[in-house]
């Protein structure tokens, strides 16, 4: 009787699934639709091996490990659940959120509150490859982070894909922002103000003190003056900004408008004549800008949020830290190309997808990203994945560089526009 009944709900379930599966073959997506065929074969296999009381044997936890990974690949091609079926189901690990696009271009990062460097997932936090301790953050047009290092870790340094790399004439400090061109600037322990020459640092001319720093869209720094005041560089000397104002924390938009902590803990953004305190009210420790011009900041008890226009929201995952960075602008020096690099480099991501899809795996750093346009000698290879080779290079011709050191998810590096793996300008997007 009960195998009669295993066999009838085998075939109710086959049923459903071929119906749901009719309504999903107008999707012009071929990744998802692959792997939506792939994991409704590996459902109704595992569900073949339930039915003959064989599902808690090695060939049944074989498949359900198939089924499994075609049901993440198929979420992350669609960024959707995969219609449901009553196999069972493990607990999800993403976080709901009202936010509809908290990673990408935004996406932020944090010294957390153990002075580590992590950064946003869109889902949660996962911290820098190379480890790292930090006092302050900022992010390069080229997406990559740079940090006043702390404890042991004392320095600046930024990090070029791979691993942090200090930069020349060493230093260290309270505070640092990085130019539209990529010149770094640094507060110094002693409240003075440097900016970076490529092989050390300079004072600023016009001398100023400061707590905190940032640099508008026409590359000038603003501070926090060592009286709290708010001024701004304009080639010649420092000048207030009108309004006057107070604070503990400064960030600058691409369209040069200023944002700062004020010294009663409140978001306050400049008009041009003074300061009005952000609709919504909200209170802050740091403060960063994003590309659209949304306010992030580490809240009063070290959460995360943004504005996103009519509210706060909190970002996916919680999260906790004492200093914020997230990207304003691309680098002015080359900004056309680096966007387009990063655009190349995401249009690689339905490739590698496919390539997953066939040999169950990604590339090895070994086989790098050529494995997408000839076949390494592997079996299940189904390609080529990519038309040109040209696909696989940057805006400026360099071929660029896959990373996947442990084959549960990659990076790809563009050496920039010096066309050198490992300095400041390289170009970084992640899986």
């Amino acid at each position: 009787m009960k195998q009669r009944i295993s066999r009838l709900l085998v075939l109710l379930f086959s049923i459903g699934l071929l119906c749901s599966l009719s309504v999903h073959a107008t999707d012009d997506n071929r990744v998802a639709m692959e792997a939506y065929q792939k994991y409704i074969s590996a459902y109704n296999e595992m569900a073949a091996l339930m039915s003959a009381g064989k599902g808690d044997t090695p060939e049944g936890r074989e498949v359900y490990k198939k089924y499994k990974h075609y049901e993440d690949l198929y979420k992350a091609a669609t960024k959707t659940e995969v219609p449901q079926t009553d196999a069972p189901q493990t607990a999800s690990s993403g976080v709901e959120s009202d936010i509809t696009d908290p990673g990408g271009e935004s996406r932020p990062w944090v010294i957390g509150t153990d002075d580590g460097i992590y950064h946003g997932t869109g889902s949660g936090w996962e911290q820098q490859p190379g480890g790292g301790l930090g006092k302050d953050i900022a992010i390069a047009g080229s997406g990559l982070p740079w940090i006043i290092g702390s404890s042991f870790f004392d320095g600046i340094y930024y990090h070029d894909g791979l691993k942090w790399v200090e930069y020349p004439g060493g230093g260290g400090g309270l505070a640092i922002a990085i130019a539209p061109d990529g010149t770094p600037w640094a507060i110094s322990t002693k409240g003075l103000i440097y900016y970076g020459t490529g092989s050390g640092w300079v004072e600023q001319p016009g001398g100023g003190i400061g707590n905190d720093i940032a640099i508008d869209g026409r590359g000038r720094p603003w501070v926090i003056g060592s009286t709290n005041g708010i001024h701004y560089h304009d080639g010649n000397r420092w000048v207030e900004y009108p309004g006057g104002g107070r604070g503990s924390a400064i960030a600058v938009s691409s369209d040069d408008t200023p944002w700062v902590i004020g010294s009663d803990g409140g978001i306050y953004r400049g008009t041009g004549s003074g300061w009005v305190e952000q609709p919504g009210g909200g209170k802050g420790k740091d403060i960063a800008i994003d590309e659209r011009g949304r306010p992030w900041v580490i809240g009063t008890t070290n959460g995360v949020h943004y504005h996103d226009g009519t509210r706060w929201v909190e970002y996916p995952g919680g999260g906790r830290g004492s200093r914020l960075a997230v990207k304003t602008q691309a680098s002015s020096s080359s900004a056309s190309q680096v966007k387009a690099t990063q655009a190349r480099v995401r249009a690689l991501s339905p490739a590698i997808d496919r390539f997953e899809l066939d040999v169950m795996r990604y590339p090895t750093e070994q086989e790098g990203l050529k494995a997408l346009l000839a076949n390494p000698g592997l079996k299940d290879w189904y390609g080529p994945y990519v038309k040109e080779e040209k696909e696989i290079a940057d805006a400026w011709g360099t071929p660029l560089k896959y990373l996947s050191p442990t084959g549960k998810e990659y990076r790809i590096i563009s050496a920039g526009p010096d066309r050198e793996f490992g300095t400041a300008d390289d170009v970084g997007v992640d899986n």
